[in-house]
């Protein structure tokens, strides 16, 4: 729908405000928001005068899209939309799905995750939905309408006990099929869910708790103010209706410092006709595959989780990371999808005798790209083959992401993509100025995603230029334009001058077989103000000397970024994640 020349000038009018510009007869319809010097303050700022002196309902999501991508033209365009949804005699959106998109022209209503589990259940009732595997790998099934039943059963204890559409509940359960089931009940509900490390310190859990107060607790180690299980009494019964917009947060931060809760932008709403993964696409994940789950579900392992199940996976979830388990489950349930992080990648192609498993149903492997050692992916690189093999860059943050396949990676190794549809990536110096391929600096990103993320219980905003955000990571781009990420700039060593990146002495030490796993620190030195050193974890065949630590690197690193000294340990600290927790080093 066009704009009016009067709906124009009011809109040109605070588009200015918002710049903090001049006021004038009217904007150029191409000049872009971003370009012309908004940040996601300014977009905020322009979305509540809209509101405010246009007297119109239009989401703050919608508005930092259009003007991630688009230009005054396009946001006239959404606002004439809105305009003329709130005239006289236009009907109003459709009630049915709550979180849908209907506005009564026809528009199919999306579903909520809860709503979606019901149709499921409906389809078919006794097809087995989740697989739950001990340690010792006796399983545990549970069929669609059993999820269904059960999930109902937790929601109505839930709501017997406050919970609703403003509320937030923290599941703080550990893998497995009640994790599963309190989520999608904390969804039906419609209050906001917080995946928590079940073995979180006493002193962090409470920190956490602290920033929700008010929130419904299942599991956790202080207990719970709902019980771990729904009363069997009230396994039955008629379904629970779904309310509201189911949504979630995630914890980050977690590994340098205080962790943060960040709110997921995306609801968990899909497409009945079309499913796909709540505010993102993922290649070689389609509707109804195995799905193999060995993160832990309060981390990496909740959103694939979910949203397999929305797309009719069967969902088979490891209690307990075992290597040997892990193939053994990709065998005898064919699995199709799964995601890895790096540290778990190598304990999997470790396992004697990993040639001789059968990984053939495999269409997707995705891991993430911290840590991950180019040794390491060569490896699955020639256990699956490069077409099924995705690495991909992002945060939690949700600022936008970067996806490269293995076959990719072969022509730009160490590489972790190219930015491609609405996302653009920036090398930046401190100053703020773009630097040449193949220099180091800050990664910026700006998408439809590039938001300032929102907090529960506060938060610090990203650094931000010209609307391009950074979650402090470094790297540079080649001449092709593909990304390679160095380090995170809190992990960075200033070796007497010179900036010395931990991941990538890491990745040298990784390449011996006689090393398990490593991680990098600086030293505190006289001279230099810091030096390197090395903690290593020995493999089993024995631990390797210290001569040849050093030969390998000096014959791989430049003289400031070879260790000055080796520490034998048993075990880093990393989470259940795979992350390294550096600041317990």
């Amino acid at each position: 729908m066009a704009a009016s020349t009067d709906l124009r000038r009011e809109l040109s009018a605070l588009w200015l405000a918002a710049l903090a510009r001049p006021p004038r007869e009217e904007v150029a319809g191409g000049e872009a928001f971003f370009d012309a010097g908004g940040d996601s303050l300014a977009v905020i700022m322009l979305h509540t005068t809209i509101e405010e002196r246009l007297g119109l309902d239009i989401d703050v999501g919608e508005v930092f899209d259009v003007l991630a991508t688009g230009d005054f033209d396009a946001l006239a365009a959404l606002v004439a939309a809105a305009a003329g949804r709130a005239a006289p005699g236009r009907a109003a959106p459709a009630a049915t799905g709550g979180a849908g998109t209907g506005d009564g022209d026809g528009v199919r209503p999306r579903q909520r995750i809860g709503e979606r589990i019901g149709v499921l259940a409906a389809r078919h009732p006794d097809r087995t939905a989740v697989i739950s595997v001990r340690p010792d790998g006796a399983e545990t099934c549970l069929t669609w309408s059993e999820l269904e039943r059960r999930s109902n059963a937790a929601a109505r204890a839930l709501a017997a006990a406050g919970v609703g559409e403003d509320g937030v509940v923290v599941v703080s359960l550990p893998n497995g099929i009640p994790h599963i089931v309190w989520t999608v009940a904390a969804w039906k509900t419609g209050a906001l869910v917080v995946p928590v490390n079940p073995a979180l310190p006493e002193r962090e859990y409470a920190d956490l708790l602290a920033r929700v107060p008010g929130a419904h607790v299942v599991g956790g180690p202080a207990g719970s103010a709902v019980p771990p299980d729904p009363p069997a009494a009230a396994a039955e019964g008629a379904p629970f209706p779904s309310a509201g917009v189911p949504r979630s947060a995630a914890l980050t931060g977690g590994s340098t410092g205080t962790s943060r809760i960040v709110l997921r932008r995306h609801p968990w709403t899909y497409d009945p006709d079309a499913p796909s993964p709540a505010g993102y696409t993922l290649a070689g994940m389609r509707t109804g595959q195995v799905q193999l789950v060995s993160l832990p579900m309060y981390h990496g392992g909740f959103l694939e989780t979910h949203n397999g199940l929305a797309m009719e996976h069967t969902v088979v979830v490891m209690e307990r990371f075992s290597p040997t388990l892990f193939l053994r489950l990709v065998e005898r349930h064919r699995v199709g999808f799964m995601v890895l992080v790096p540290t778990l990648m190598r304990a999997v192609a470790s396992v004697p005798g990993v040639e001789s498993f059968d990984l053939g149903s495999v269409e997707a492997l995705y891991h993430g790209s911290g840590g991950c050692h180019e040794s390491d992916k060569r490896r699955w690189l020639d256990l699956l083959s490069p077409e099924r093999v995705y690495e991909d860059y992002g945060s939690v943050e949700d600022i936008g992401f970067l996806t490269i396949r293995g076959d990719e990676w072969l022509k730009h190794p160490g590489s972790v993509g190219r930015p491609s549809g609405d996302v653009r990536v920036r090398i930046l110096d401190d100053g703020g100025a773009d630097v040449p391929a193949g220099v180091v600096g800050n990664v910026y990103i700006r998408s439809s995603r590039s938001t300032q993320p929102r907090y529960l219980g506060g938060g610090p905003p990203l650094a931000e230029r010209n609307g391009f955000l950074t979650v402090g990571d470094l790297g540079y781009l080649d001449d092709d334009g593909y990304v390679y990420l160095v380090d995170r700039r809190a992990d960075m060593i200033n070796v007497g001058g010179i900036n010395v990146y931990p991941a990538e002495v890491e990745g040298v030490l990784a390449e011996l077989p006689g090393v398990a796993d490593v991680a990098v620190v600086g030293r505190p030195h006289d001279v230099l103000g810091a030096a390197v050193h090395a903690l290593v974890v020995p493999a089993a065949g024995g631990r390797p000397r210290t001569a040849e630590l050093d030969a390998h690197c000096r014959g791989r690193l430049v003289r400031t970024k070879v260790p000055v000294s080796y520490t034998f340990v048993d075990r880093l600290p990393r989470d259940a994640a795979g992350k390294l927790r550096r600041r317990d080093l």
